[in-house]
């Protein structure tokens, strides 16, 4: 890129390099489309990469913007990286192909999504207008967005990483890095988690200590159940610090034989093997999550133990034993038998998530 194409892309204004090491990167509004001109001039010159994208295409100027940021080497020594995009559905793997371009050894913490509570309310739309919702996407793009062999890479380029904060849907097929210790996902950024993935235990990340689930969102950007989520010790096998509180979890149902007990199911993990179905909720789902006994704090969403509540007093006592080796319950919400549930979990506190928004 020349220093023309350079001071260009800086005047535009979505782009920010400090000399502190920080990048950051959001569109700001175009309304006259002249990001287009120097788009072209990108993919002209070979700046933007092996596949810029089509800057014909006015959804792709952002992507062609972020993929030629990313390959100057100024931003090689970059100690931060906030990427916050509009076009995601372009933009989302352009920005991890440059992303892992060029080693950056001093990286070490990223924020890469776009504003998934407008996904959730289907209010997102693209830099042109347009509704821009996961079905959408889906209809133009396949998923993952990012491709495996580029996320693949992560690792070997980015050494140092150590807090990553993903926001979005459908971004990876799984995630792997040798180095991270703190996860924070807002929605379903990627996918392998899920009971019912091909691949549950693809996902691997050894030095992970703490991870924030921001909304619960499944692989089709509604909300999921717990029962679906059961992280496994083999893909985090140092987990401490596991922070529900933000998220927003639809009640789940397992199959159970007649006359059957769904806390036995549950215990078992015997989900489909039988024809009659029962509710479960957030409380008790964790409660069985594989990776529970390795924890010291649990942040969840709610426990509702009142007249209409669905978490019986007879299930939290009988599920009490599983969270004793708990430093620390946390329940962003409680109502109903609140003192009796103290003296079954000693360890509860009733305390809403503190923060929404990640910092750097």
């Amino acid at each position: 890129m020349s220093g023309e194409d350079w001071a260009a892309l800086l005047a535009d204004g979505s782009l920010r390099v400090t000399r502190d090491g920080a990048l950051e990167f959001e569109p700001v509004p175009d309304p006259d489309r002249k990001r287009g001109a120097l788009a072209r001039r990108l993919v002209e010159t070979g700046a933007a990469g092996p596949d810029p994208g089509d800057p014909a295409d006015p959804e792709q100027w952002e992507a062609i913007l972020i993929a030629a940021a990313l390959r100057r080497p100024e931003t090689g020594t970059i100690r931060t990286a906030r990427i916050r995009m509009v076009d995601y559905h372009h933009a989302t793997g352009r920005a991890v192909a440059g992303l892992v371009a060029l080693p950056r050894p001093r990286l070490e913490a990223l924020y890469l999504g776009y504003d998934e509570g407008g996904m959730l309310d289907m209010s997102l739309t693209t830099s042109t207008g347009r509704d821009l919702t996961t079905m959408l996407v889906a209809e133009e793009l396949s998923f993952p967005l990012v491709d495996p062999g580029t996320a693949g890479r992560l690792s070997d380029a980015l050494p140092a990483l150590r807090r990553l904060y993903l926001e979005g849907t459908h971004l990876f097929d799984d995630l792997r890095h040798e180095t991270l210790t703190t996860l924070w996902l807002h929605g379903a950024p990627f996918d392998a988690m899920w009971v019912d993935s091909p691949a549950p235990e693809a996902t691997w990340l050894p030095q992970l200590t703490t991870f924030n689930l921001i909304s619960g969102a499944d692989s089709a950007g509604g909300a999921a159940s717990a029962v679906r989520i059961r992280p496994s010790p083999v893909s985090f096998p140092r987990l401490r610090r596991l922070d529900l509180r933000g998220s927003v979890f639809d009640h789940g149902t397992v199959s159970v034989p007649a006359g059957g007990d769904v806390l036995d199911v549950l215990a078992d993990g015997a989900f489909g093997a039988f024809p009659a179905c029962a509710w479960v909720t957030e409380f008790e789902a964790v409660a069985h999550w594989p990776v529970l006994p390795q924890l010291r704090f649990l942040g969840v969403t709610s426990l509702d133990t009142g007249e209409d509540g669905w978490d019986s007093m007879d299930r939290v006592a009988r599920l009490a034993p599983r969270f004793a080796h708990l430093e620390q319950l946390a329940v962003a919400e409680m109502t109903g038998q609140r003192d009796a549930v103290q003296a079954l979990l000693p360890n509860l506190v009733v305390e809403p998530l503190p923060g929404y928004r990640p910092v750097l």
